[in-house]
């Protein structure tokens, strides 16, 4: 009986040894096990199901057909993009001079320009220049790292050109920051900033991704 037994008890142990390395190696469970990883590494932004994005902001994107950008940092980008508040925005790389047109129709909220130069020392933080331009629905984009074309208080149509990139503020390579704000009392300083996630119409999936390159159709 004991003889029995042991030799029972190893004709289930090889197979169990075996069944467990084909799972270890499963190449579908490798694929099922990367979201373990930290969950502060991973991103909402580019995790969001289709029905999550549809309820995303939908807005154009800020370059005129033709233009070929690259997103140096997106949504939740680890170096300053990680802020409570504000999360959602991008930084659009585009040569100084490209042109940058609205998003979606609106009012120019407030044009800032410090009349400071820029370059990469945190130095320039406070002088970035910028274009408030708020829409029907309350919600407000920011354009930063521009030069202005259009002035406080002028009623804009998507598609306007409102500015040019430009090298004024913090900035170590030319770029087009971009967010937009849930409402003029969220903006940047406020106590209670806030921005939203963007859904941009024209990129696959609508979402701007990290280290992407794109060519607004």
């Amino acid at each position: 009986m004991k003889w029995s037994r042991r030799r029972s008890q190893a004709a289930i142990a090889v197979p169990l040894v075996l069944l467990l390395a084909m799972l270890a190696t499963s190449p579908r469970l490798a694929t099922t096990r990367w979201p373990s990883v930290s969950r502060s590494r991973l991103n909402p932004y580019e995790l969001a199901s289709p029905a999550t994005r549809s309820g995303f902001e939908h807005v154009g994107l800020p370059f005129v057909p033709g233009t070929e950008f690259t997103v140096s940092q997106g949504a939740f980008g680890p170096n300053t993009h990680d802020e409570p508040g504000l999360q959602y925005r991008w930084d659009f790389d585009v040569p100084y001079g490209t042109a940058v047109i609205a998003v979606q129709s609106g009012r120019v909220l407030s044009v800032f320009e410090s009349g400071q130069p820029g370059g990469c020392d945190r130095s320039f933080n406070a002088s970035p220049n910028n274009v408030l331009i708020e829409h029907a629905d309350g919600t407000v984009a920011q354009y930063t790292h521009v030069a202005a074309r259009v002035r406080s208080g002028q009623d804009v149509s998507r598609g306007d050109v409102i500015a040019v990139t430009a090298k004024n503020g913090f900035i170590c390579q030319a770029q087009l920051d971009f967010l937009v704000f849930r409402s003029r009392g969220t903006l940047f300083g406020s106590s209670r900033a806030e921005d939203v996630p963007v859904f941009f119409e024209g990129l696959p999936d609508g979402l701007a991704r990290q280290g992407s390159a794109y060519v607004v159709p």
